[in-house]
């Protein structure tokens, strides 16, 4: 004899189980959270290893940072998005860096050693890598900025 209680409670399973599926978990499976593709993508730039960030070439403006270019540089995501490019540089390097901008081509390019400036004011040797793109309908720039710090300074010791 099957009581109230546990048909009531089977339905409510079920339909949660439903809303689940649909939210792309099966709760059945280990580690089953399945993002879309959407968030997916985003997960990957947030989460990648590397610091990047999306820049307005035009304004320089900071358009979105992941949590890598956050602990490299040490500014909260906040203080990024209201920074420019010309505010992690040596004022002495803001117009090289113009120039470059100017000559940008579409494609993955690679942009050479620059120096930036961390919040403490101090300086982090980074290779810049960046790519064209789209982003929420505005012209960006998605970068890359590989720390090569350390790799130059035993570079230098080993002469």
């Amino acid at each position: 004899m099957k009581s109230a209680g546990r048909d009531q409670r089977h339905s409510a399973d079920k339909r949660g189980e439903g809303r689940l599926r649909r939210a792309g978990v099966d709760r059945f499976a280990p580690g089953s959270f399945r993002p879309g593709p959407e968030m997916q993508y985003q997960l990957l730039f947030e989460k990648n290893p590397i610091p990047m960030w999306v820049v307005e070439p035009a304004s320089l403006r900071f358009l979105a940072i992941n949590d890598a270019a956050i602990r490299q540089y040490g500014y909260s995501r906040e203080e990024f998005l209201a920074m420019t490019l010309a505010d992690i540089r040596r004022p002495e390097y803001v117009e090289d860096l113009l120039n470059v901008l100017a000559q940008l081509k579409p494609g993955l390019q690679r942009r050479g050693t620059w120096i930036h400036r961390r919040k403490d004011g101090s300086s982090v040797e980074v290779e810049i890598v960046c790519q064209d793109l789209d982003f929420q309908g505005s012209k960006a720039l998605l970068v890359a900025a590989y720390d090569i710090t350390a790799r130059n300074e035993a570079e230098t010791k080993a002469r």
